[in-house]
């Protein structure tokens, strides 16, 4: 049979070094309160055995003093039961009380430095974040653990919103320096003109764009950035550049380019193409 694994005391969340104290100490009491009740118990049978001898011994057998003296050890039995029960209960509760209280300034203290360490930016990534929760959520209370989840979640990396829609060449030089035009094309096939804002080395946004493929661009925190060949570009608008493309392409990666203005944007276009060849 496998050994049955101990539950925290008092639904605390980690068996610790101080549940297992307060384990042996309250097996200690038990111990005593076994080994009182046994004593009371034997004294008990041993006056019932031997209280009838005694008194015939004596010359008082028959005169009533056995069963007042029965009755009398009874009562001192019984009231000492109850005494081992009161002093069990004292000392149990005792033990709980002091047991609470140094649980309760151990997982108050842990609680304050998580707070201080997830606040001072000692973890930015998931993993990170992750990865010191699980070493820290054992040793707080399960209120404190939700409260260092909840303060993580809003530590974590900005998701990075994608829409497909990714690199599709260069204009001229073969880079993504700051000022470059490039172009950029959803699965529609509508092509994008912007320029580069350069690499990016801020942490949060690198952190973000993890769960980005290379050549995709993404929209994070209001701006428009590129993922190529590992590093991340910020994309800008090219101010000589008409329609609007960059207007355009953040409401496509933020999902409000809906199909219908797609469809009316291509109708227009096609009017244009019609006029155009016409002249």
């Amino acid at each position: 049979m496998a050994k049955k694994t101990k539950e925290p005391i008092d639904n605390y969340t980690e068996d610790t070094e101080l549940d297992a104290s307060y384990r042996a100490q309250q097996g200690v009491l038990d111990a005593s309160k076994r080994k009182a009740q046994q004593n009371a118990d034997v004294s008990y049978q041993m006056l019932q055995k031997y209280l009838p001898i005694q008194n015939r011994a004596s010359g008082m057998h028959g005169l009533g003093v056995s069963e007042g003296a029965m009755i009398d050890a009874n009562n001192r039995y019984m009231s000492r039961m109850g005494d081992i029960e009161a002093n069990h209960a004292v000392g149990s509760a005792t033990l709980l009380n002091n047991y609470r209280t140094e649980k309760t300034a151990a997982q108050d203290k842990a609680y304050a430095e998580a707070v201080a360490t997830l606040g001072s930016g000692a973890y930015r990534s998931n993993e990170d974040i992750d990865q010191y929760l699980e070493g820290v959520v054992g040793k707080v209370s399960k209120q404190q653990a939700d409260n260092l989840r909840k303060t993580a979640d809003a530590l974590r990396p900005e998701v990075a919103q994608t829409n497909h829609v990714e690199f599709k060449g260069f204009d001229g030089k073969s880079n993504l320096d700051a000022g470059q035009k490039f172009y950029l094309q959803d699965n529609y096939q509508d092509v994008y003109v912007v320029e580069s804002g350069g690499e990016v080395s801020d942490a949060g946004v690198l952190e973000s764009a993890k769960s980005v493929d290379n050549g995709e661009a993404f929209l994070l925190g209001g701006k428009i950035y590129m993922k190529r060949a590992g590093k991340v570009y910020l994309v800008n608008e090219r101010k000589d550049e008409t329609p609007d493309y960059y207007g355009v392409l953040h409401r496509q990666l933020s999902g409000e380019y809906t199909a219908e203005e797609r469809a009316k944007k291509k109708t227009e276009q096609e009017y244009e193409e019609w006029v155009a060849r016409k002249e």
